[in-house]
């Protein structure tokens, strides 16, 4: 606790106990001192990794004080940690916090006989520890279409890493596999692996539909292409990879998307064009009534349509908005919070501390934050005030600190890689993720299941899935595109 506590008078307490006190009190003293930038119980740490049946506690209480000390020793006594199934979720933990290539002999190994979610945690320190090793030991693994290996190469700062996806671009059987790992790594690494526009470029001109969705998709969210292009066209798919790939867009770049959310009649394209609605405060292309019969709905676009009721808050409709307020989709509750953040009407700050007051959602309440920071009213001050010190949900705390600041939170720069497990028959299908801030976003996967969502803050996202797959209509001819 006090070396979380950052207070450095306690430093010479703490060197007190490294010698004097019993083991575990030595060990937790000298974790304290490393985590406050005092490397003092350094030697102690690297006499306790090497003396022979030191007990678990003990060679984790040395990995962590070499690791915080940043001691040439801490990966040898992390590797430690990771031999020993007792102790190698510490020794992840570890290797998640100081990535280095030292480790990667360590890591590849243990891919060998690691499954389950230790695998996967696995495949992400290998990557993260980067250098030639990790590359190599991640490659053979994704030309078996093994997807978590694939979004592990993706983050690997290896310049090997590149060259591996380049390769697996080149072959037919991986190449949509290793675009989307390649979308992620220009997405949240700024690296461009090479050849990839020609193999963006194939897959869009494929027979198959989920190669022609991720070329699509990746020729707009690089620049190659602009959404208007892919926005008109007859074949669904098409258009709504156009369109997911805009989220990553100025909203300005997105209106082809919004005009054509206007028009449409089917309910899944609906529901994908609603993510383009995302960052969006006002949509004027229908009208209240349609909006109020699109958040009414079923669909898993439902939420995404109710924040844009804010702005048209008023006498006509303030009975049906409250009940949107009290929805027992907490979804909806959320999203009709945000939108009263840019209500008209002065009540609607009233409204917004009234449903505060009972809210039992984390997620919701961080959107009635949000909501109350938009509003800037004196008594959502008065209730922000009170949020930041009193709500027992810690990132709605950091919110109502943030103030008006806080409506910036919902961006990132990271891309959801989404893979969804069925057992129906292959399709589209509609997807609503609820950020960590209690904002809400739609899309559509690929026919293969799986979808990439750009400009993910990072955090957990809960998801609904539309329980059925949608298989639209092809288009009777060849799409000619826009004229």
């Amino acid at each position: 606790l006090l070396g979380h506590l950052g207070d450095l008078r306690v430093v010479p307490q703490l060197r007190k106990l490294i010698n004097k006190a019993d083991l575990d009190v030595r060990v937790a003293a000298a974790v304290a001192l490393a985590r406050l930038g005092d490397a003092s119980g350094g030697k102690l740490a690297r006499d306790w990794i090497a003396q022979d049946g030191s007990t678990h506690a003990l060679r984790i209480g040395a990995a962590r004080t070499l690791t915080l000390s940043r001691d040439p020793l801490a990966p040898r006594a992390i590797a430690i940690l990771l031999a020993d199934p007792a102790t190698r979720a510490e020794g992840l933990n570890l290797a998640e916090q100081a990535p280095t290539p030292q480790l990667s002999p360590t890591l590849a190994g243990l891919l060998t006989i690691a499954q389950g979610q230790d695998r996967v945690r696995i495949l992400a320190a290998l990557a993260r520890s980067g250098g030639p090793l990790a590359a190599r030991s991640l490659e053979p693994l994704l030309l078996a279409s093994d997807h978590d290996a694939a979004f592990a190469l993706a983050h690997c700062r290896a310049p090997e890493a590149s060259d591996a996806l380049a390769r697996a671009l080149a072959n037919p059987r991986t190449r949509r596999m290793a675009a989307r790992a390649s979308l992620v790594r220009h997405a949240e690494l700024a690296s461009d692996v090479e050849d990839l526009a020609e193999a963006l470029n194939a897959l869009a001109s494929s027979a198959d539909a989920s190669d022609r969705f991720v070329g699509v998709f990746g020729l707009v969210i690089t620049g190659r292409a602009a959404v208007e292009t892919h926005a008109g066209s007859r074949d669904p798919l098409t258009m709504l990879a156009a369109c997911s790939a805009a989220i990553a867009l100025p909203t300005s770049q997105r209106e082809p998307c919004t005009r054509r959310l206007a028009t449409t009649t089917d309910p899944v394209v609906r529901d994908g064009l609603a993510g383009s609605l995302l960052g969006i405060t006002s949509y004027s292309a229908v009208s209240t009534s349609t909006l109020l019969d699109w958040t009414e709905s079923p669909r898993v676009s439902a939420p995404i349509f109710a924040r844009l009721l804010g702005p048209r808050d008023g006498d006509s409709y303030r009975s049906r908005i409250e009940r949107l307020l009290a929805s027992g989709d907490p979804d909806v509750r959320a999203q009709i919070a945000i939108g009263l953040g840019n209500s008209p009407q002065p009540s609607a700050a009233s409204l917004l501390t009234q449903a505060y007051a009972f809210e039992p959602d984390p997620n919701v309440r961080r959107a009635i934050v949000l909501g109350l920071s938009a509003n800037q009213s004196t008594i959502g001050r008065v209730w922000l005030d009170r949020a930041a010190r009193l709500d027992p949900d810690p990132l709605a705390r950091s919110l109502a600190r943030r103030g008006p600041l806080s409506s910036s939170a919902g961006q990132g720069n990271q891309m959801l890689w989404l893979r969804l497990s069925t057992t129906q028959a292959p399709g589209a299908f509609p997807v609503r993720l609820t950020l960590p801030n209690g904002s809400s976003t739609v899309v559509v996967t690929a026919p293969d299941g799986q979808a990439l969502v750009p400009g993910m803050p990072p955090g957990l996202v809960r998801l609904r899935v539309d329980g059925a797959a949608w298989s639209p209509t092809p288009p009777a001819r060849t799409d000619p595109g826009p004229r």
